[in-house]
């Protein structure tokens, strides 16, 4: 549910709370809600990263598949698991 200045107002109006109240709650909703995360061009930059790495990793390992063989294959595997784990 969203609630708007203008509920708070008509609350007020119809005396389910009064004006101090309504002033109240709205500050402290505003103060709740202000360090909430945004979905912005920031967290497109990042997943746009990670999407970056995971295919040239993907791309990596099709690729050289054949001149490291399966045991190449999980070593490279599991040092990428250990640096991205850090």
């Amino acid at each position: 549910m969203r609630i708007s200045r203008k509920d708070l107002e008509w609350a007020a109006s119809k005396n389910v709370i009064d004006d101090g109240q309504a002033a109240a709650l709205w500050r402290s909703l505003s103060e709740r809600t202000a360090d909430r995360s945004k979905f912005d061009l920031i967290h497109v930059a990042y997943y746009f990263g990670a999407l970056l790495v995971i295919g040239a990793m993907g791309w990596f390992m099709g690729t050289a598949w054949e001149d490291f063989g399966g045991a190449g294959i999980l070593a490279i595997s599991l040092s990428y698991a250990a640096a991205f784990s850090v």
